[in-house]
């Protein structure tokens, strides 16, 4: 056998004793599963498997070069046989000079036969000329099967830079499995808040039964009011008529008198006004009621159904155009949800008599034109929200107030939003814990005081955070093992009422 096939030889076994112990490894794994073959013992079953795959791995290894690499296949094949040839190459040349060295000593013998010797000795050189050509052929063979050595080698350092790429896969495929447990640890999270919400709505339900109590109580005494609005009433026009009668008394007091008895049935009329208002929010309350004891509720008080950013210096088509637009996009989210319109109505949502901040009342169309008033005035950005006005129930009207609101630019790209220290000695669940945390007690409270509008009743009333990257943020501060500041960077430029979005930072 030739050195060089003995060198590949050699990498090949070193090659199989590599995969060989890529085999342990996989024995290890198997052993670890505890898995049986043939009645044998976990431990027996993994011996076996990782013999068969060093098996394997070598004949694979050796099958892969001889099928891919044409020198070392003609090195395993035909190896022999170009040694033979050059072996027979090397005894034809001995023969040759040993035929030159008899036909120089007959040359001295024979001198008259010179001519003949010469051209013999000429034919004799030919073939010393083509041996060394064969013998010249077999080197660069020999030469060949050296480079095919060679390619051997990069074979082998490929085959070991995949077997690094699939231990890297395995570790991705660990991180997202890891990943894959904290998810189902939040949704485990979102489970029990779910189960808080239903609390609270049960509570709500109770508190909207006391409410109901309270507005029947103020029903009673707006009745009561009435009736002793009523009394005064008659008892002013009785007065009337009686100084009417009297002649005497002075036209001062009399216009004086009148004026009373406007202001009393001005009254009247306002406690009649109040009065259709209670009974107006009474039947609305009354259907909440009796819809809470067979619907669920849909909406709660100051829940958001819709915002829309406009723009500045809005003529007045403009702005009805946009008011429209809100609440029937208002309209069409209270609908999704099971809301329906009263009867006779077209809408599951709408505008609603209310009181202002000065106490007044003020109609739907009294609340349209001050909203129009404040889209066509305002030079700057704003942006219309409309929210739910009373907690609403499946299969009722849903009321609706709309707001309208500044929208200036609270951050701009890349600014800083909010800063904290995370210790990446801890793990990486306590390390997810404390940002959480942080975003909801600080980094959450600290944007609205900034003036970001948050969306209630909305499951991220400021904006959503990416959980891809929070986790990444996660291994990576896992990785530095020291106390680092993290930074939260606002990613885009933000507007009051456009939802925050983050990049973080290290520092």
């Amino acid at each position: 056998m030739s050195g060089a096939g003995v060198f590949l030889i050699a990498v090949v076994v070193l090659l199989s004793g590599l995969l060989a112990y890529w085999g342990d490894l996989l024995g290890r794994h198997l052993g670890k599963k505890r898995l049986t073959l043939m009645r044998l013992r976990p431990r027996h079953t993994a011996a076996v498997i990782t013999a068969l795959a060093g098996v394997f791995a070598s004949l694979l290894a050796i099958g892969v070069l001889v099928v891919f690499s044409e020198p070392v296949r003609v090195m395993l094949v035909e190896g022999e046989r170009v040694k033979g040839q050059l072996a027979r190459l090397e005894g034809r040349l001995v023969e040759a000079d040993a035929k030159l060295r008899t036909s120089q000593e007959e040359l001295g013998q024979t001198k008259g036969d010179l001519s003949i010797e010469q051209s013999r000795l000429a034919t004799e050189r030919r073939r010393l000329t083509e041996a060394q050509g064969q013998v010249k052929s077999a080197r660069n063979q020999v030469q060949q099967l050296r480079v095919t050595a060679q390619t051997l080698r990069t074979s082998v350092s490929r085959i070991r830079a995949s077997l690094a790429a699939a231990r890297a896969s395995l570790s991705n495929l660990k991180g997202q499995y890891d990943r894959l447990e904290k998810t189902y640890g939040k949704l485990q999270g979102d489970n029990l808040w779910a189960l808080r919400e239903n609390s609270e709505l049960k509570n709500d339900s109770v508190k909207i039964r006391n409410e109901l109590r309270e507005i029947e109580a103020e029903l009673e005494q707006r009745s009561t009011e009435l009736a002793t609005a009523n009394q005064q009433a008659e008892r002013l026009n009785i007065e009337v008529k009686k100084l009417e009668s009297e002649r005497e008394i002075s036209n001062k007091t009399l216009e004086d008198l009148r004026g009373l008895s406007r202001k009393a049935m001005e009254d009247l009329q306002r406690v009649q006004n109040e009065l259709a208002n209670a009974q107006s929010a009474l039947k609305l309350f009354a259907g909440a009621t009796e819809s809470s004891r067979f619907m669920p509720i849909i909406f709660s008080r100051g829940d958001e159904l819709v915002r829309l950013a406009v723009g500045n210096r809005l003529n007045a088509t403009e702005a009805r155009t946009m008011l429209l637009a809100v609440l029937e996009s208002a309209d069409s989210q209270a609908m999704a949800r099971g809301a329906k319109p009263v009867a006779g109505g077209k809408n599951s949502s709408g505008l609603v008599e209310l009181r202002g901040a000065d106490g007044k009342l003020m109609t739907p169309e009294m609340q349209t034109q001050s909203l129009l008033q404040g889209l066509t005035a305002k030079t700057d950005q704003q942006v219309l929200i409309v929210r739910v006005f009373a907690n609403a129930f499946r299969d009722e009207f849903v009321p609706v107030v709309v707001s309208l609101f500044p929208n200036p630019v609270v951050y701009g790209s890349g600014s800083l939003v909010a800063e904290t220290r995370i210790d990446g000695v801890d793990d990486q669940n306590q390390i997810l814990r404390q940002l959480t945390k942080f975003l909801q007690d600080e980094l959450s409270p600290k944007a609205v005081r900034d003036g970001i509008i948050p969306a209630y009743g909305k499951p991220d009333p400021l904006g959503e955070i990416d959980q891809a990257a929070l986790l990444r943020l996660v291994s990576e501060l896992s990785s530095v093992r020291r106390r680092v500041r993290v930074q939260f960077l606002a990613a885009r430029e933000t507007r009051a009422a456009d939802r925050l979005r983050l990049d973080f930072r290290l520092r």
